[in-house]
């Protein structure tokens, strides 16, 4: 995870605790998925592999186009904030 962040956004991250674990369907493929959470250890992004980054709340984020996997941890995040 470490590797792909300074890949993807050219910043260093420590990688936190396991947040969610759930299995997805794809193209007859099951997958398991694993998020974490995830320090960021430089706001200094370069942007390789995409062209822009945004910041969302957990509920802007519900409005936006997204995997159902994704909505997986998406679900998780907000139940855990609900949660306290």
């Amino acid at each position: 995870m470490k590797r792909e962040f300074l890949e993807e956004l050219g910043v260093p991250v420590e990688v936190g605790e396991l947040v969610h674990q759930g299995e997805f369907t794809n193209r007859g493929r099951r997958y398991r998925l694993m998020a974490f959470e995830v320090l960021l250890l430089s706001h200094d992004f370069c942007l390789g592999e995409h062209q822009r980054l945004n910041w969302f709340s957990l509920e802007e984020a519900q409005s936006l186009s997204m995997a159902g996997s994704d909505r997986q941890i998406l679900a998780a995040l907000l139940q855990t904030v609900r949660e306290g």
